[in-house]
């Protein structure tokens, strides 16, 4: 994946207009009257897996960032990843979420390997606002914070986690500016490891939505065993095997912003995304001016909070 980390539309201190060669190499596999919907484009980061570009989108005239990622079938679990990111974006709308504008089709739809996926243009993320070490107002940390936390309620009140809140995966537009939002807007992005709570209301959507599978199947079978012929015999019943628990994986979130439970291989949940917010609020208040708050727990780590060390 893009190291930027991840962050589907992080712009490059290089930023470039490619070539056509550059051109053609990014649409590779795209079909090309999708390229004909996007002008100006210039790549703005590349990693071991995708490549990134900022477009203006011709219907709208607004700027878009397209992500390529290359041979996302070669590897299984980065496909798993991909595929989980973007049915999570389909579910999300908020204005603090990135939202994702649409996919480019393939040029073949039968030996397609390389998916791009068009989503809102943030020209900035926290990581860099942080490393700048440049103060940063009061009111401007609060608005941060609120359009933060404002973001993660609607993706944990659709009973997701996002599980790996890091500043870099918080974008920044400061041009953005609204009287709601007066020192730009934020978004949450990377959903990479995102995934659904397995909470009641979860479990009962997806036991409906099994059913459903299991009877179309069952009917389907039903319909070529019987081949029209009302005295053939029903299929025999199969055993069905027992549920799938739901399990979630241990290897989430940046190092820094590992909420204990998850440290110490415990069950979590939402509240992991919690506690990388807390720690991000830190960071972000240390660059308040008369911060008192400039302690390091460990060598080369952020600041946590709640700790006085």
């Amino acid at each position: 994946m893009l190291q930027c980390n991840d962050a589907l539309v992080n712009e490059a201190p290089n930023l470039f207009m490619a070539s056509e060669a550059e051109l053609k190499a990014f649409w590779s596999g795209a079909d090309r009257a999708v390229q004909k919907d996007y002008t100006n484009v210039k790549l703005i980061g590349s990693g071991a897996y995708s490549v990134v570009a900022r477009a203006v989108e011709t219907a709208t005239g607004e700027t878009v960032a397209i992500k390529r990622i290359s041979e996302v079938f070669y590897d299984a679990q980065e496909a798993k990843k991909v595929l989980r990111e973007i049915r999570l974006l389909r579910d999300f709308h908020h204005p603090n979420v990135i939202s994702l504008r649409g996919l480019a089709m393939p040029a073949n739809i039968e030996t397609f390997d390389d998916i791009f996926m068009i989503t809102e243009f943030m020209e900035s993320d926290m990581r860099r606002i942080i490393k700048s070490k440049q103060s940063l107002e009061v009111n401007k940390v609060r608005s941060f914070m609120a359009q933060l936390c404002a973001g993660l309620t609607h993706v944990h009140a659709i009973s997701g986690i996002h599980r790996d809140l890091k500043p870099a995966n918080i974008l920044v537009s400061t041009g953005k500016v609204t009287p709601a939002t007066p020192f730009g807007v934020v978004r949450l992005c990377d959903f990479g490891l995102a995934r659904v709570d397995s909470n009641p209301r979860y479990a009962k959507r997806l036991e409906e939505t099994s059913t459903q599978v299991d009877n179309a199947m069952e009917d389907a079978a039903e319909g070529v065993s019987g081949g029209g012929d009302a005295a053939a015999e029903p299929p025999p019943l199969k055993a069905k095997p027992p549920p799938l628990r739901a399990q979630m994986t241990f290897y989430v979130v940046t190092r820094w912003y590992r909420a204990p439970e998850v440290i110490l291989r415990q069950k979590y949940g939402a509240a992991i995304d919690m506690w990388a917010v807390g720690c991000i609020f830190k960071e972000l208040l240390e660059l308040t001016p008369q911060s008192h708050l400039r302690t390091r727990i460990l060598p080369r780590s952020p600041r946590h909070p709640g700790l006085g060390l």
